[in-house]
Formats: C-alpha cells, structure tokens, sequence
C-alpha cells in the first residue's frame, strides 16, 4: 500500500504534506537534522491503492492547502 500523509505540530496545525510508507518516514525524519520536520507531534494518513494515486492526492492536499492558506505548509518546498 501507499500513504499519503499530513504531520502536525503540537497545535495540530499541518506543517508537512508528503506520500510513502508512513513508519518508515516518521523514523527516518526522527533520525534527520531536519529541524522542521522534528517539529510534528501528530500525523494522520490514508492508504491509496497505487503510487500514481498517492501522487495525485499528495498533490490534491498540497493544493487545497494552498488555496485555504495562501502558502504551502512549513516544511514543504514545494508541489509534488
């Protein structure tokens, strides 16, 4: 399965959206120096059916963000 993904901080404010397998990237920016991404004390997930699916709902919620918020979420860089 894929997964795509939204960490929160302790306000539960979204600070990064992103795909992959949700265990292993939670360990892997645990092990990082990416401050940012240090910063997420909640997530939430959804399992998609292939990784074309992920893509396209990574990018549904990065926008949507974009049009509640006017800016991508903290640590995203970027769209896709």
């Amino acid at each position: 399965m894929f997964e795509v993904f939204e960490l929160g901080d302790s306000a539960r404010n979204v600070i990064y959206i992103g795909r992959g397998r949700i265990r292993g990237e939670l360990r892997r920016y645990k092990r990082s120096k990416d401050s940012c991404k240090m910063q997420a004390r909640a997530f939430r997930y959804e399992q998609m059916p292939s990784d074309v699916r992920a893509r396209q709902r990574e990018r549904a919620l990065l926008n949507e963000y974009v049009e509640k918020h006017g800016k991508l979420p903290r640590c995203n860089k970027r769209i896709g």
